[in-house]
């Protein structure tokens, strides 16, 4: 007999099903809109040779190495580790090839050190990920990115590097939802960076934020304002804002959590989420949530 396999909904695939009100949830007319200066224009996507998505991870990674040296390269880079080594087990890539990425990305721990060999490495093992999540197959050897590509990536670190330093240092470079309270609708989903103040989202994307990803940082947010980890609920539940920062054009999205309704907040949590939850104003930098059920 056999058994049914278990569908496993990701925060992203549950954003997707649902149909959202006329502007989103969370409209991102109702974010605070800062234009960081810059002397630089960073080329269209299509001038680069990659797409968009790998372009972002590449620059999120590069980020992550250069602020933070006490973080080993190998956890940074765990998705796309995890991602070559299915590749490998498929294709028979040689494993040498990991290696010699892992190492040539180590060396770097300044937005100096960011060599064109560095971002190679970095773009290599990026594509791992992608494939990773896709569940495809990687064919042949990759294209070379562009000429230009290599100086928008470290223009796009530099950018980044300089904005997260505003925000004090980083308390998860990477996080899940994991030890949250059971969901209907959703059983997975992973995010970006988490300060003592902020939840951070790097969009790098030469359009405006949309609903989904707004929608996204306020689900990571709720989830992880309830979890059974008695340090990560204190964390979320003490933040400030809520943040989606694009280096390709040098801007940050913000909105205080205080200023996002509590019906919104109930609403998102019982429509995308599927729970009942009690939200408090207590007045403070974001209300309190209570899960009933």
């Amino acid at each position: 007999m056999f058994q049914k396999a278990i569908t496993i909904t990701t925060v992203t695939q549950r954003i997707k099903q649902i149909k959202q009100p006329r502007g989103g949830y969370l409209p991102i007319q109702n974010f605070n809109v800062d234009v960081l200066p810059t002397d630089k224009t960073i080329s269209p996507w299509q001038d680069h040779g990659v797409s968009p998505q790998t372009t972002g991870l590449v620059v999120q990674y590069l980020t992550l190495r250069v602020l933070d040296a006490s973080i080993e390269t190998v956890d940074i880079f765990a998705i796309p580790i995890r991602g070559y080594q299915t590749q490998l087990l498929i294709s028979g890539s040689c494993p040498d090839v990991l290696s010699q990425m892992i190492n040539t990305i180590d060396s770097c721990r300044d937005i100096s050190e960011i060599t064109n060999d560095v971002i190679i490495s970095t773009y290599n093992l990026c594509r791992y990920e992608k494939a990773y999540r896709s569940k495809v197959i990687l064919s042949g050897d990759s294209s070379m990115p562009s000429l230009c590509y290599f100086d928008d990536v470290r223009e796009m670190v530099r950018r980044s590097v300089s904005f997260f330093q505003t925000l004090g240092p980083l308390v998860y470079h990477e996080f899940t939802i994991a030890g949250a309270p059971p969901s209907q609708y959703i059983q997975k989903g992973d995010g970006d960076f988490v300060t003592k103040t902020a939840l951070i989202d790097m969009k790098v994307i030469s359009r405006n934020p949309t609903p989904e990803m707004t929608l996204q940082q306020l689900c990571y947010w709720i989830f992880c304002s309830l979890s059974k980890d008695v340090e990560k609920r204190k964390l979320f539940q003490h933040l400030h804002e809520l943040i989606l920062f694009n280096p390709r054009k040098n801007i940050a999205y913000r909105i205080h959590i205080a200023d996002i309704s509590i019906d919104c907040i109930k609403q998102v949590a019982n429509e995308v989420i599927g729970w009942d939850i009690k939200v408090v104003n207590t007045g403070g930098s974001c209300p309190e949530l209570k899960w009933i059920g």
